[in-house]
C-alpha cells in the first residue's frame, strides 16, 4: 500500500469516490455547511442510507490546495456541520489529515488520525490508542507510516463501513471529553475509555506485522467488524443497568459486570475461516481472555465475517465450547441464520 503523491492521483482518486457516493446516494442536493469558526460553505451533499442510519456526504467540485471530505449522520437541527472532515492534499502533503492510498488496482480513503476535540486537537497518541485495530502501515514517499483506512472505493459495503468510521470518531472525542472533564481518570488502552478503567495496565501481546496484500485487508476488515459488533451489543443490552460493552487491546469486544469488572461474554473477532492460522490463534487468545479477564460462566464467541461461513469452522469452534457468530453491514447471525439473542 502506498499513499497517493500526485495532482493527477489524487483528483483521480476523488472523482472516484464522488462516482461511487453517486452510486448508493438516495439523494444529491447542493447544501450549505456550517463550521465551529462560523464560516459556510455550499457543496454538493449525498445522503445515503447506512445500517447506523442516513449519513450525509460533502465533496466539492472543484478545490485549490485540499479537497474536503465534510461527512455526518443527518440531524434536522441548524446547518448541517461535520462529524469528521477528511482533508485530501491535492499533492502529497503528511501535514493534512486525510490522504487516498492505493493498494494493487484499489483505492482506499484513509486519515492520519488527526481530530479536534471540543477543546482543541486530540492527541495522536491517544487516536491511534482509540483505532489501534484499525491501523495500517503504507509507504509514504519513501517512509513508513501507520493510518487509519476508512474505506476502499471498490467496497460493496462503503456506505457502512464509513458510517462505522464516523462512530468511532464520535466514540473518541466522547472519550477525550470525558478525560478532559475528569482528569483524575487514567486513559487505559481501551478504544473505548471506560470510567470503569476495565483493562486498565492491559499490554498488547504478540507481534503486529506490516506489509501488503491480504495482512493490510485483515486490519481493514477486523476493526469496522468490531466496531459494528459493539454497536450491536450496545443496543442490545442497553435495558440492562448491570452491565456494559467494551474492550481492551487484548480483548476485541466484552460484556462486563459493572460490579465484579469480570467479563460475562467474550467476543473474539478474525477475518477468515479454517485452515487459517487466525482461527487456531483465537482459540488460545479466547481461552486466555477468560482466564484473565473472565470467570467460569463468561460465554464465550468467534465472529467471523458472514463471507467467511464454514461447516468446519463452525463444527471445530463449537466442540470447544465457543459459540460462531456471523455478522455483516452490522447485522450478527447465528450459524442457521437466526439473529444472535444476547444472553447475558
Amino acid at each position: 500500500m502506498r499513499a497517493l503523491e500526485t495532482k493527477e492521483e489524487n483528483s483521480r482518486a476523488v472523482r472516484n469516490f464522488r462516482e461511487r457516493l453517486q452510486e448508493v446516494a438516495s439523494n444529491l442536493e447542493d447544501m450549505v455547511w456550517g463550521f465551529p469558526n462560523g464560516e459556510r460553505a455550499t457543496y454538493p451533499t449525498y445522503s445515503i442510507n447506512t445500517h447506523l442510519g442516513e449519513i450525509q456526504i460533502g465533496v466539492p467540485e472543484s478545490w485549490d490546495t485540499r479537497v474536503p471530505h465534510l461527512i455526518r449522520f443527518t440531524r434536522e437541527q441548524g446547518p448541517p456541520s461535520p462529524d469528521v472532515e477528511i482533508n485530501i492534499p491535492i499533492e502529497h502533503d503528511r501535514k493534512v489529515s486525510g490522504l487516498y492510498v492505493q493498494s494493487g488496482n484499489e483505492y482506499w480513503l484513509c486519515s492520519r488520525g488527526s481530530f479536534t476535540s471540543f477543546r482543541g486537537q486530540i492527541k495522536r497518541e491517544f487516536t491511534f490508542t482509540h483505532f489501534d485495530k484499525w491501523l495500517v502501515q503504507i509507504s509514504d514517499m519513501g517512509k513508513l507510516a501507520s493510518v487509519i483506512p476508512v474505506c476502499s472505493l471498490a467496497s460493496s459495503t462503503i456506505a457502512n463501513n464509513i458510517a462505522t468510521f464516523v462512530a468511532a470518531v464520535q466514540e473518541l472525542k466522547q472519550a477525550h471529553k470525558e478525560i478532559e472533564e475528569q482528569p483524575e481518570i487514567v486513559v487505559s488502552s481501551s478504544s473505548l475509555t471506560s470510567i470503569y478503567n476495565w483493562g486498565k495496565g492491559a499490554e498488547f501481546e504478540g507481534k503486529k506485522t506490516a506489509g501488503g496484500g491480504p495482512k493490510n485487508e485483515y486490519e481493514y476488515l477486523h476493526g469496522p467488524l468490531c466496531n459494528q459488533l459493539m454497536v450491536f451489543l450496545g443496543k442490545a443490552i442497553a435495558s440492562n443497568k448491570s452491565v456494559f460493552v467494551t474492550n481492551n487491546v487484548h480483548v476485541d469486544v466484552a460484556i462486563v459486570d459493572k460490579v465484579t469488572q469480570r467479563a460475562n461474554a467474550i467476543f473474539e473477532v478474525k477475518t477468515s475461516a479454517l485452515p487459517s492460522a487466525q482461527v487456531y490463534s483465537a482459540v488460545g487468545q479466547i481461552y486466555y481472555y477468560k482466564y484473565r479477564y473472565g470467570h467460569s460462566e463468561t460465554k464465550l464467541y468467534l465472529v467471523l465475517p458472514s463471507s467467511c461461513k464454514s461447516t468446519d469452522t463452525q463444527y471445530f469452534i463449537e466442540s470447544l465450547g465457543i459459540a460462531v457468530i456471523y455478522g455483516e453491514s452490522g447485522v450478527f447471525n447465528l450459524p442457521n441464520g437466526e439473529s444472535f439473542a444476547v444472553s447475558v
